[in-house]
This record gives C-alpha cells, sequence and structure tokens, in this order.
C-alpha cells in the first residue's frame, strides 16, 4: 500500500497533449473502432456515477471521498496496471503511420524535450511494458486467476473489474479498446463509457466531480509546468472545499506538496528544476497517474515548396518566425485558418487571433522546445543576468497583491498569502513583508512597424494599459498578476 493518501477516484489514465506537426496533407487509411463487449456510449441524459454495478459489487455502493477504492487503494495494483500496458501499441491504434512510436511515449506530466524532466534521477520511477509483472503484482495484491477463468478474483470471489470513462470520440474509442484487451490479458475487466465531452469536461459533472474510477483526458503541456492545481493536496475537489482545484486524482503526498509549491512560487531556474524532480519522483513512486503517449494535432498543412515553416514542440504558433517563410518564386503566402478572428484587438485571445497577430505584432518570446529564447527582447530578463530583481517589500491592508494562488486580488483579513520567507500564510491585518518581482524588458533597436513607423516606449505604455488597467480595456479587462 501506498503510504500517501490516495481518495477515491484516485488514478487518472493521463493524455499529454502536445506535439504539433508541419506536414503536406496525406491520405492515411485509419482502423475503424471495433466496440467489444462492456462498453457502453452514455448519452447526455444518463449520469454514468460511483453507483453503477460492476460485476461483484452491488449498485448501490458509495464511498465517502476520504475512503481508499478498494482496488486501486492498493499501490501494486496501480503498479499493475502500469505495466500491463503496451503504450506502443496503444500509439499505433491511433497512429499507425508512425515509424517509432517510442517517439511519443511519455513517463510523466512533462515530456522528456522538457527541461524539467529529470532525466539521470534513478528515484524516478518507469514502468516499461512487462506484463508479466503487471500479473505478479495482481497476485501479491491478492486478485488471483483460476484456471480456465477470464478475470482475475480476490479471496470473496468478487471479480477484478474497474470503469474506464472518457469521451465518446472516435479517438478515444480506438485506443480504450486496446486498452481494454491489454487489461484483459493480464486478468482485469475494464468496463468502458464514452460519455459526450460536455458531460466530462463540464462544470458540475465528470471530472468536476471526481465521478470516475479510471479516467483518461488530455491537456497541452506548457514552458512552465506550473502543477500546483494539480497537485497540490488542498486542490483535491470535494463538496467540502467547494470543488475547488483540479487534483481530480486525490493525491497528497506530503513531499511533493511541500516541492509543488516551491516550484510554482520560485523564479530560480535551479531551485524549480530540484522541485519538480522530487515531485516527479514522488509522482512515479505513488502512480496516482498513468502518462501514456502525447497526441498529435495536425494542426498545420502546407506547400510542399514553402521553405524555413519551423512549428516546435512548446510554441503554440507556428507563425513566430513567419519573416523568414519563402516559396520561391512568389511574394505573396496564404494562410487559412478553419475560423475567422473574432477581433485582432490586444486582449482577443482566441487561437486564430493569436495566430495571425503575431504576423502583425511579432513575438517578444517564443518557447520552441520549451526552453523561452528572446525575439525582440535583447534578452530574458532573470535574476541572474540582473535584469529581474525579487525584492522583499512592505504591504498594508488594501494595496493590490498576489494571492497564493496566484490571482490579483485586494489585500485583506482571510486572504492567504506567501510571505517573504515563502511561508503560505493567512493575513490577518497591519504590515506584511511579501516579495516584489521588478523585471526590465529591453527591446532591440531598430524595431519599426510595418509602415516603417519606430516602435516607441509610447506603444508600448499604450499597450499597457489597453491590457492591465480596467480604464483602458472597458468590459474586456480580468485581474491579472501578469501585469503586477
Amino acid at each position: 500500500m501506498s503510504t500517501h493518501t490516495l481518495y477515491k477516484t484516485l488514478f487518472v489514465l493521463t493524455l499529454l497533449s502536445l506535439v504539433l506537426a508541419a506536414c503536406v496533407p496525406t491520405i492515411v487509411e485509419v482502423p475503424v473502432t471495433v466496440v467489444v463487449e462492456q462498453t457502453r456510449v452514455v448519452p447526455i441524459a444518463v449520469t454514468p456515477t460511483l453507483t453503477t454495478a460492476l460485476p461483484g459489487r452491488g449498485a448501490s455502493e458509495t464511498r465517502p471521498y476520504t475512503a481508499p477504492h478498494p482496488i486501486l487503494g492498493n499501490l501494486r495494483i496501480r503498479q499493475g496496471i502500469a505495466y500491463c500496458t503496451n503504450k506502443a501499441e496503444l500509439i499505433r491504434s491511433v497512429y499507425p503511420w508512425i515509424d517509432d512510436p517510442a517517439t511519443l511515449e511519455v513517463d510523466s506530466f512533462v515530456r522528456p524535450e522538457h527541461w524539467a524532466y529529470p532525466h539521470d534521477d534513478p528515484e524516478f520511477a518507469r514502468y516499461a511494458f512487462d506484463p508479466e509483472k503487471g500479473q505478479a503484482l495482481f497476485e501479491e495484491a491478492g486478485w488471483t486467476l483460476a484456471e480456465g477463468a477470464t478475470y482475475r478474483a480476490n479471496a470473496t470471489g468478487e471479480e477484478m473489474a474497474l470503469k474506464l470513462t472518457t469521451t465518446d470520440a472516435q479517438f478515444r474509442q480506438t485506443w480504450a479498446a486496446l486498452f481494454e484487451e491489454q487489461m484483459r490479458a493480464c486478468g482485469l475487466r475494464i468496463v468502458r463509457f464514452h460519455v459526450p465531452a460536455a458531460w466530462w469536461f463540464g462544470d458540475n459533472t465528470g471530472l468536476a466531480r471526481r465521478d470516475f474510477e479510471l479516467g483518461a483526458f488530455a491537456w497541452v503541456m506548457q514552458s512552465d509546468p506550473g502543477g500546483r492545481a494539480l497537485y497540490a493536496c488542498d486542490q483535491i475537489p470535494s463538496p467540502e472545499n467547494g470543488w475547488k482545484g483540479q487534483n481530480d486524482m486525490g493525491w497528497c503526498n506530503p513531499k511533493a506538496d511541500e516541492a509543488i509549491r516551491r516550484a510554482t512560487a520560485s523564479v530560480n531556474p535551479q531551485v524549480r528544476r530540484e522541485a519538480y524532480r522530487i515531485v516527479q519522483e514522488e509522482f512515479t513512486r505513488d502512480l496516482p497517474s498513468l502518462p501514456l503517449f502525447s497526441r498529435m494535432d495536425m494542426m498545420v498543412a502546407m506547400n510542399a515548396a514553402l521553405q524555413n515553416l519551423a512549428p516546435r514542440p512548446g510554441e503554440w504558433y507556428y507563425t513566430w518566425n513567419a519573416a523568414q517563410w519563402v516559396i520561391p518564386g512568389r511574394d505573396t503566402i496564404v494562410i487559412g485558418e478553419d475560423a475567422e478572428p473574432a477581433s485582432l484587438f490586444v486582449l482577443e485571445n482566441a487561437y486564430v487571433s493569436d495566430v495571425l497577430r503575431t504576423l502583425v505584432t511579432g513575438a517578444d518570446y517564443i518557447t520552441p522546445n520549451y526552453e523561452y529564447r528572446p525575439v525582440m527582447l535583447t534578452q530574458m530578463p532573470t535574476i541572474e543576468n540582473g535584469a529581474a530583481t525579487n525584492n522583499t517589500v512592505e504591504i498594508h491592508e488594501g494595496e493590490g497583491i498576489v494571492d497564493a494562488d496566484g490571482n490579483a486580488v485586494e489585500l485583506k483579513p482571510g486572504v492567504r498569502i506567501r510571505d517573504a520567507e515563502g511561508n503560505e500564510v493567512e493575513y490577518t491585518g497591519g504590515a506584511v513583508q511579501m516579495k516584489q518581482l521588478v523585471v526590465k524588458y529591453e527591446f532591440v533597436a531598430g524595431l519599426t512597424w510595418s509602415d516603417g513607423a519606430p516602435v516607441l516606449n509610447a506603444d508600448y505604455e499604450l499597450g499597457y494599459r489597453l491590457t492591465c488597467t480596467p480604464e483602458g480595456t472597458l468590459i474586456y479587462w480580468t485581474p491579472s498578476s501578469v501585469c503586477g
């Protein structure tokens, strides 16, 4: 058993959505999903809940949110599932044209190319496909396979069965059907529930209410791993905290909790890298979720003659280097998107708007392969190069601050803050010392607009007023710690 708290819905099969791919359009035959027994496509009117009957368990079974899951609460079971999972086969089921599936496999919440990935850490656990080891762990946990049986049972005769909930998208039905077969080969019955995305990702249903046993979903990995909302102990959604947080797996590991808070509070790269190393060690040791593979989103199709198009993992806007694009013999390049931008106004943050606005305003910096690189800046401001300072200042009630959750708020009693020593405390009144990050941005000389007019300080001042003040942004404005 794990020595750390793992609550009721604690095991999440995770797809990390990441890779941007540039390609010449190609027609590829994708295998049709085979819907196997025990698969249910659940309509929106039917809510699959933890009271749904499974083999060996009554339909009226319920458990409090702090009770370990009767099967998944055992670390050996979680590890057994990991060893019984053939990630390469899952990848081939949805990407049959991939020559080397290993390029998409993941074993952490960041990819191996990421600066936070602990490459040489011997305490970082990796679970290679080894069904014999997985079955041995099931046996040790008390789930045995009788002669001639397909599925395992415990000493009381209950069948080893788990629900897997995810969306009804064809992509997820395809790989989930194969995952079901892989678990069957190890003696674990998987009952699949494919539900509408509106239910699975709804504000008051599915993931948001931790209404699952096994769950599969995707997210976009960024240059800054963040993670406090996903892994901190106080971010486990429950009725008691008003369903706050995204720690849907219910994972509470004090060592990882302290490290993720340190990683998200520090601006020192070495401190953050070390903190994320600890979080990933504990994450793979406790295995509250099983990272599977990176999604390939075919976001860019290009003219075969186009030169210098260079989408990169971690860099969301493929137009970041459009100034270097060339089609020999042509002076015009046409960009097509699946929707018109709502506007090119500075605060419009829809994907298409950002892609096209980059052509107009350029980029101050880019994040190819998850590393920050200056473009219109002379350098990335850091504490080390002196362009950023983290000063201790005295703050009083009524002043604007960033609270412990990263929100820009007014300081008043009851607000949780991080003091100058890095401790998370509740503000009770009077003066308090906090850290204030001051950053100096230096832009390269000679910047001009497309009409040749020079870029002036006044342009940046206008941008600040539009982005960071309610007077400038009118109805668009929401307080943000980005503005300071």
